[in-house]
């Protein structure tokens, strides 16, 4: 592991010159609200804004289908701003966002040059499926906040021995369970990182032990106040939100899964049974998973193959802001337009959009699998290649779309910055074989998403 640089003992101040470049990446940003404030709302987005006030106001009175902490962080905004708060919660994500790209740095920087750590954070200054998020009203910006904090604090406790790194890994345990309160399906990652603990943690055995009890002790503490809450209503055990039931029953049905392909939602043929009606919403999740095991088991074929195609999806290279743009009958609005407004988003239905968000992406997975290769640590790659194969395998299982893999790209962001970081030494002795296989891999993902690439295009 390489140990943290300062400016003060390079010739370069790089961190100096990146919090100049995040400041003006904002102030873009910022900027281009003249065009995207009136984006349309689609889909989760409007739930979540409709839901919003009265998941703060009855949030003990009621069960949340999807994790709490997003509509409660809309709903505060709405009730301090009013009919300003749609412009003032985005203003709040591009901050937010730009706060992330230096703990993106942060983390860079634990493990690589400073140089390395740089070029991690200019390419997510810049990265449009990243920062798109910031003008949608889905979880992601407010996800990635705890989530980059706790595995920053994670690393930070990791470099520690004794009992000096116990704030770090509490500090960490806390922060990944608020990620879980805004995104429940991070939850289930959380024995990967107890895995990850026990094996990387330098230290004796007796402390290996205790740091993750004392993490898991910690996520569940703000865990905890959701699943009493929700436990009091159901009278049932239940952990954070209710949208496994729909979940099941959506992705395991004789229909073809759910998934977003450019300007259209391709959603399942009839279902061919009903869902479960169970009025108690833990023998309701029980039930429908009961059923979807007897799917997988009676149509295995099936299900293989949908499974690929889920996958397919997941790596895509489509922002999920074309939806927006292109949307045409949109969800009732929430905000009242002037004549005209709406069509500041036309210049972004050209063909110029979409290369551009298409191609960074591809850039990217060229950059981070040839990164990923190419460095020799095992500590944040193991964790990286642990968040993608989670994540995968959540998608295969389950219905997904492209902005489900959100979560690990800040990861592959890193690992494209160490590769642009090294030095000419280190390219040269890199063996063949490591570059073959990245290209190898770069080129699979471009065959098979060649099809629906093609249809962003068109």
């Amino acid at each position: 592991m390489n140990s943290q640089k300062t400016d003060s003992g390079n010739k370069f101040p790089y961190s100096t010159i990146l919090i100049g470049i995040i400041l003006l990446s904002a102030l873009f940003k910022i900027a281009l609200l003249y065009d995207f404030n009136y984006l349309p709302m689609i889909g989760d987005e409007y739930r979540y804004w409709r839901k919003a006030i009265n998941s703060v106001y009855y949030y003990f009175d009621h069960l949340d289908y999807q994790g709490p902490l997003y509509p409660i962080f809309l709903g505060l905004n709405r009730i301090l701003f009013g009919d300003n708060a749609l412009l003032i919660v985005r203003i709040e994500q591009i901050l937010l966002h730009s706060l992330e790209i230096y703990l993106l740095y942060l983390l860079a920087r634990f493990y690589f040059s400073e140089k390395s750590a740089f070029f991690s954070g200019i390419i997510a200054s810049i990265y449009l499926e990243l920062f798109s998020y910031s003008y949608l009203l889905f979880s992601e910006i407010l996800f990635l906040l705890f989530f980059l904090s706790s595995v920053f604090f994670y690393f930070l406790a990791l470099k520690k021995t004794g009992f000096t790194g116990l704030k770090s890994i509490i500090a960490s345990g806390i922060l990944f369970g608020l990620s879980c309160l805004v995104r429940s399906v991070n939850f289930l990652f959380f024995p990967l990182i107890l895995l990850h603990l026990l094996v990387f943690k330098k230290d004796r055995l007796k402390n290996r032990l205790i740091f993750p009890a004392v993490f898991a002790l910690a996520m569940f503490a703000p865990i905890s106040i959701q699943t009493a809450k929700n436990y009091r209503i159901a009278h049932c055990p239940l952990l954070i939100d209710t949208c496994a039931a729909i979940n099941f029953y959506k992705s395991h049905n004789l229909g073809m899964p759910p998934h977003y392909d450019f300007r259209e939602y391709r959603g399942p043929q009839k279902f061919s049974r009903k869902g479960c009606v169970e009025q108690n919403i833990c023998l309701r999740i029980r039930c429908e998973l009961n059923n979807a095991m007897k799917f997988v088991l009676a149509n295995p074929r099936v299900s293989i193959y949908r499974a690929g195609i889920k996958i397919i999806d997941l790596y895509t290279p489509n922002l999920y802001i074309y939806r927006n743009i292109f949307r045409e009958d949109p969800y009732p609005l929430i905000t009242e337009e002037q004549p005209g407004e709406r069509a500041h988003l036309d210049k972004y239905k050209g063909k110029w959009f979409r290369i551009f968000g298409s191609g960074g992406y591809l850039i990217l997975m060229l950059l981070a699998m040839l990164g990923l290769f190419s460095v020799k640590e095992w500590e944040l790659r193991s964790l990286t290649l642990a968040l993608i194969l989670y994540h995968t395998a959540v998608g295969a299982v389950f219905f997904t779309v492209s902005r489900y893999r959100i979560p690990f790209i800040p990861f592959l962001i890193i690992y494209a910055g160490a590769f642009l970081g090294m030095k000419r030494s280190e390219l040269k002795d890199l063996k063949k074989w490591k570059w073959l296989t990245a290209l190898m891999l770069w080129l699979l993902l471009f065959i098979l998403t060649f099809p629906r690439l093609q249809s962003i295009l068109r």
